[in-house]
């Protein structure tokens, strides 16, 4: 029998944004989506505490690559995360839940580590990302 490999990239996507949900975990956040997909978007975690739902994207690089991982979020990805928040508001809206009184951020985590994947820094970018500051970028 054959056994299926995830393959390294995504393996260690997953290792970094289970992570972040357990930096946010510990935070007071409840974790609502791991990879939550509308289209072909994709946002990393999807958290909410009291009224604030938070769409964050997890980048994790090693560090001996010395490059800041959030500097991998670019426009393109950026906008390509808000229109994942608006499937996700919808579905929210399919299912009855109403969003005016909830408020959306989006934050950036960015994660150095070592060849053996230990966690040497996290940075935490909240509001890391404004729709509408990057609309006509």
């Amino acid at each position: 029998m054959k056994k299926n490999k995830i393959p390294a990239p995504r393996q260690t996507g997953e290792i970094f944004e289970e992570y972040a949900a357990d930096f946010y975990a510990e935070r007071g956040y409840a974790i609502l989506f791991h990879s939550f997909q509308y289209k072909q978007y994709e946002i990393d975690l999807i958290v909410k505490k009291g009224d604030t739902v938070v769409f964050v994207e997890v980048k994790a690089r090693n560090a001996k690559h010395q490059t800041d991982p959030l500097d991998r979020i670019d426009n393109k990805k950026m906008m390509n995360i808000f229109r994942c928040s608006e499937g996700f508001k919808q579905f929210l809206r399919q299912k009855h839940i109403a969003t005016d009184e909830l408020h959306f951020r989006y934050d950036g985590i960015g994660i150095l580590y070592d060849d053996e994947k230990n966690v040497l820094q996290i940075d935490w970018e909240k509001d890391y990302y404004r729709p509408a500051r990057h609309i006509y970028d």
